[in-house]
């Protein structure tokens, strides 16, 4: 909980007044872990301005509704346990909402390494996975194919609603670890053409333990990337479009990755994980598919049979 108290302490120090705005902490640990800290933090600080909420249902998606439900205010803006945000932070946010017109604003998010160096392995895409957000040094609008990082997001709560807030079947969730909850967030903002932005100014930390330099971690999160991904096209694109990503992915793109590696295997070249990944990244992608047709052959099977 030692990252829950740096995260808060460093929204109550941020150079915008206290008085201008609210910081709401959900606890989404049934056994309402994080309410010790968040009590010891309004007192070390003897604040006002500082809310906890417990939502017990285990759901990544849920736990930020309920936040922005219980909010009082227009702007919302986001941040992990397990982030430090800069001082001027809050600051940044709100110059760039009030400049120009910004619908959802996404910021830099840098990885803070405790106690040991990055390995030189991780690079490129693996520090996304790790937290990593950095489309540069100009401020400009998000691409297509683009997607921020939940943990230094911004948005204006009537967008927020209006886009339906973020979908609780897709998330970190009790047994499903999958994410990808502001990927949909984004998606249907930009179905509603609304303007996402990027300011490299608006800067988060985000803290990563060495526990996570295995190789594993990441072949885990290219797992759950996978199902998140099928979950949020079922959302935004037809079944027979779904299929035909499956198809493409299944017998020519995963094929030709794994020649790849197994070339590298073969030659003893140095392979990238991420190579690796991207293979379980598919199949999972698959496995979500097939346990879809699955569910649907037993509707169509339960229905057929209550006929007779």
């Amino acid at each position: 909980m030692e990252y829950l108290r740096q995260a808060v302490s460093s929204l109550l120090r941020q150079t915008l007044p206290l008085q201008e705005y609210e910081i709401i902490v959900v606890d989404n640990d049934p056994e309402g872990s994080a309410r010790k800290p968040v009590q010891e933090v309004i007192s070390c600080y003897r604040v006002s301005n500082v809310r906890y909420i417990q939502e017990r249902k285990i759901s990544a998606s849920r736990a930020a509704n309920t936040g922005v439900k219980n909010s009082t205010t227009d702007l919302i803006a986001f941040l992990d346990d397990d982030a430090i945000a800069e001082k001027d932070w809050l600051a940044k946010i709100l110059k760039n909402f009030s400049r120009k017109r910004v619908d959802l604003l996404a910021g830099k998010i840098v990885l803070k390494i405790s106690r040991k160096k990055l390995p030189a392995w991780v690079n490129g895409e693996l520090k996304i996975l790790l937290g990593e957000f950095d489309l540069g040094s100009s401020a400009r609008e998000i691409k297509k194919r683009e997607f921020p990082l939940l943990s230094n997001m911004a948005l204006r709560k009537d967008v927020f609603f209006s886009v339906g807030a973020f979908p609780e079947h897709i998330g970190f969730q009790e047994g499903k670890p999958y994410g990808g909850e502001e990927n949909a967030l984004v998606l249907a903002a930009r179905k509603k053409k609304y303007r996402v932005f990027y300011d490299p100014e608006v800067v988060v930390y985000h803290l990563v333990t060495p526990d996570k330099f295995k190789r594993m971690f990441f072949l885990k999160r290219k797992s759950w990337e996978g199902r998140a991904r099928f979950r949020i096209d079922r959302m935004f694109e037809p079944l027979p479009f779904i299929l035909g990503i499956v198809f493409f992915r299944l017998f020519i793109y995963v094929p030709v990755l794994s020649l790849l590696l197994l070339f590298c295997l073969l030659s003893n070249l140095p392979y990238d994980v991420l190579l690796l990944g991207k293979i379980f990244r598919n199949i999972n992608y698959f496995l979500e598919t097939f346990s879809l047709m699955q569910n649907i052959l037993r509707k169509n099977g339960q229905k057929n049979s209550g006929r007779h």
